[in-house]
């Protein structure tokens, strides 16, 4: 990975992240997600599997091992990977209401209840948006950590 490439992907990251947030409906983030965990595999891979002929990096003298931060760096991709894999998740439950428990529903509410099926859908919400905070905070560490964490040496 040379230092352009290092660049551009810290920009297409950092993109990433902004089209994940953008994102207000669950198929607008499934897409997004799915191109951050790519991103994340590629990033992975060329931490721990750099080309031969690409140039060494080196880590700034404040940090003292070159190998363990390729390593730090590279489960931080696979963290990502794990948190999009659990947002996928997230996105492919169902947040609609089966017939039945809509008319179950419909026959209690004007006695007050609330519908459990209403708090299942608010909690799939929650779980979804805390997901994806989640994988947004881990790319920004992981973006920090690749700006930081390398220099190219000639």
């Amino acid at each position: 990975m040379e230092e352009s490439t290092l660049g551009k992907t810290c920009i297409e990251l950092e993109d990433q992240v902004d089209v994940l947030l953008a994102s207000s409906s669950a198929p607008d983030m499934d897409v997004a997600a799915r191109e951050i965990r790519l991103t994340a595999l590629e990033v992975r891979r060329t931490l721990m599997h750099p080309p031969l002929s690409a140039p060494n990096f080196k880590v700034p003298s404040s940090a003292s091992d070159q190998a363990q931060r390729r390593i730090e760096l590279a489960d931080l991709a696979v963290d990502i990977v794990a948190g999009v894999d659990y947002l996928l998740s997230l996105l492919a439950s169902s947040a609609t209401r089966p017939m039945q428990f809509i008319l179950a529903d419909e026959a209690g509410r004007h006695l007050g209840h609330s519908s459990s099926n209403d708090a299942a859908i608010d909690q799939l919400i929650r779980r979804r948006l805390d997901a994806r905070g989640g994988v947004v905070r881990l790319m920004m560490r992981l973006v920090a950590g690749l700006r930081a964490g390398f220099t190219v040496s000639s």
